[in-house]
């Protein structure tokens, strides 16, 4: 009996939420006990979110050819247990070499494993041919990890008794859901066949979406910079391990919940149009925490952060596809992808020094708003294609 394209999409989504959510996300929950206990300054904590994300531009770049050479299948596979180990690990040392190396090698498989994954969701479809919600499926799964790491973490910290402990309980409780959902992940990943390289052709027709690929790669530098520092932040303001913790939580419920059910919404706007206004909602909710503070503040900023951030990286991957012609967005994904994570590279650093240079955390997350705000003016420079101007509706 053939598998059930949206049953394959969940399964696949798990993946999401082990690279995404657990091994990269997770981490805003774990860095301010680990900051205090270390010692780190802000630019030191938010270095092991670069050394990730570096990880991340590699592993992205190299995707296929790692999966060309191993098949697609053992690639997978192999790189889905890396990443449980290197999390897992991090509670070895506090050594900051170390941890740099393990940070670096947790983003470089996630990021196989995710674009595995991602390629495989991309080509399910319904039974009369459309691409339906699965992609979106996929993306949401990071918010599932978003929320258990929400959960594993504080238990794990609430299980310690000092800041040393906390921390090393807190990697290897991030891995313990990962390990649980192996199974799911190794059943959903049967697909050995990959797209085919990009031709010089594919590569010159990516010109059309440029601004959207600026406007990604702006959005890698300031969201990366609000999930790195925000949990760090409202401690600063006095908010407790259980709020940081139920404020985490509702986050990644409201990406799971929006993900997938804003992306058919959005195709019956112009694509800049989808792109810059969800864009906009990130930097609008990057914000509230510095300029307005207090609890209210700090819930309404993670909902509608989490209902934005992942529908964004749909939408951006969805207008690429409506802009070009199919043959190209092989290409368009791994251009995107790349852009990102160049983005992502410089974000973390980049708020922990502003925020090092004597103006704290909320100048550090005032610029990673503002680089969430250019994003959004960038995305409206996208231009339309000329057969949904007249009415037509995409692929």
């Amino acid at each position: 009996m053939p598998r059930r394209p949206l049953v394959v999409a969940v399964a696949l989504a798990a993946t999401s939420t082990v690279a995404q959510g657990l091994a990269r996300f997770g981490y805003g929950l774990v860095l301010p006990v680990m900051r205090e206990d270390l010692g780190w300054s802000y630019a030191t904590a938010g270095s092991l979110s670069t050394a990730n994300a570096v990880g991340y531009l590699v592993g992205s770049v190299g995707a296929l050819a790692v999966a060309r050479r191993l098949g697609a299948v053992l690639a997978f596979r192999v790189t889905v247990l890396a990443v449980v180990l290197t999390v897992a690990a991090g509670a070895l040392t506090g050594d900051l070499a170390v941890q740099l190396v393990l940070r670096f090698l947790a983003g470089a498989t996630s990021a196989v494993a995710f674009v595995l994954a991602a390629a495989v969701a991309s080509r399910l479809r319904t039974a009369d041919g459309r691409s339906g919600p699965f992609l979106a499926v996929y993306f949401a799964g990071a918010g599932a990890g978003i929320v258990l790491s929400g959960v594993f973490v504080p238990l794990a910290a609430a299980a310690a008794s000092s800041p040393a402990e906390a921390w090393r309980y807190a990697w290897p409780a991030l891995a313990v859901p990962a390990v649980l959902l192996l199974p799911v992940m190794w059943w959903a990943f049967r697909e050995s066949d990959l797209p085919p390289a990009a031709s010089a052709r594919d590569r010159s027709a990516l010109r059309r979406i440029s601004p959207l690929v600026a406007s990604y790669t702006l959005f890698g530098v300031g969201y990366i910079g609000y999930m790195t520092f925000v949990p760090d932040l409202l401690r600063g303001q006095g908010l407790g391990d259980a709020g940081i913790a139920a404020f985490w939580i509702a986050l990644g419920l409201a990406s799971v919940v929006v993900t997938p059910l804003g992306a058919p919404l959005l195709r019956h706007l112009p694509p800049a149009a989808g792109v810059a206004g969800l864009l906009a909602a990130t930097a609008v909710a990057g914000a509230l925490p510095v300029l307005v503070g207090g609890v209210g503040a700090a819930w309404i900023s993670g909902i509608v952060f989490g209902a934005s951030f992942l529908t964004a990286i749909t939408a951006l991957a969805d207008a690429a596809r409506r802009v070009l012609d199919p043959r190209h967005w092989t290409a368009s994904l791994a251009v995107l992808t790349t852009g990102f994570a160049l983005g992502q590279c410089l974000g973390p650093v980049l708020s922990g020094l502003v925020s090092d240079a004597g103006g704290g955390l909320e100048t550090g997350l005032s610029v990673s708003a503002g680089v969430l705000g250019v994003a959004a003016l960038v995305g409206l420079l996208q231009r339309t294609p000329r057969t949904e101007r007249v009415g037509n509706s995409a692929p």
